[in-house]
């Protein structure tokens, strides 16, 4: 029997996203749910260049970038959160996906010596700065602009197919406890999804089996992942 629309959801552990609802809010009921809720470290950078390398999307409600600057960041997502607080602003690397890959990137294309603001978070899990310093001898003024103060509600749970998108390793005990809670539904399944391959890989070490990966970590990345998995019933 073909499944309504309202037994397919798709419970994406973040904030909310016009463009994830409006790719895929006509085919399935989409919740957002923040896995962590931050405030601002009023801290305010320097910039002592117009180099900036942005690791933490939320810290950009935060912090406002200098007009012309160019940005380093590591997915699709975070180089539309950059030009929509900062049009003015030259992004790359956003092909790179990880921490890692854009530093290689940086190492690349970047002379020696070259300064950057590097945008981030407390409990930051990037190795850029280790990457960078050793080989590049880059002046690299850290600035963490968020803060964890919770862990996010748990969502709604309804019967049929449950999408679960996981962006970091903060979904990781979100998407457990909403695992744990669907098993009290009758003919509910659960299907994660990871936005990247590094966040696949601390699913899988934290015990979260994961049923498909995103291509690309971007949104487009997420609803083909969402998509092919209705296909082949993952």
């Amino acid at each position: 029997m073909t499944e309504s629309r309202r037994s397919r959801t798709v419970i994406a552990l973040k904030e909310e996203d016009d463009e994830l609802q409006r790719i895929l809010g006509e085919e399935y009921e989409i919740q957002f749910v923040p896995t962590v809720v931050c405030e601002g470290t009023n801290v305010v950078p320097a910039f002592t260049s117009g180099n900036v390398i942005v690791t933490s999307s939320r810290a950009l409600d935060f912090v406002t970038l200098p007009d012309g600057a160019v940005v380093y960041v590591v997915g699709e997502t975070s180089k539309n959160k950059v030009l929509s607080v900062q049009p003015t602003a030259t992004v790359v690397g956003s092909h790179t996906g990880n921490g890692h890959k854009l530093a290689t990137f940086i190492m690349e294309t970047v002379p020696k010596g070259t300064p950057f603001t590097w945008i981030t978070s407390s409990d930051r899990k990037s190795d850029i700065s280790d990457i960078l310093l050793p080989d590049m001898n880059l002046s690299i003024e850290e600035v963490y602009a968020v803060t964890t103060i919770k862990e996010a509600e748990i969502a709604t749970i309804r019967e049929g197919v449950t999408f679960i998108v996981v962006y970091s390793k903060h979904g990781v005990p979100a998407a457990k406890r909403i695992i744990s809670a669907s098993k009290e539904i009758s003919d509910c399944r659960c299907v994660v999804v990871a936005i990247g391959k590094t966040t696949a890989a601390t699913c899988e070490q934290n015990s979260l089996a994961v049923d498909a990966v995103a291509t690309t970590p971007s949104v487009k990345g997420v609803a083909e992942a969402v998509r092919a998995c209705c296909c082949s019933d993952c």
